[in-house]
């Protein structure tokens, strides 16, 4: 069961990670070597 839980929690903290990278695309041309 705990396994379970654990692997269930590691792929919401993995789809929420991807959600926040994907979200704000004005994140990823403020780096310098982006221009």
């Amino acid at each position: 069961m705990r396994c379970l839980i654990s692997s269930v929690w590691v792929t919401s903290s993995c789809l929420s990670i991807a959600l926040v990278t994907t979200t704000p695309p004005a994140r990823a041309p403020t780096a310098p070597g982006s221009r």
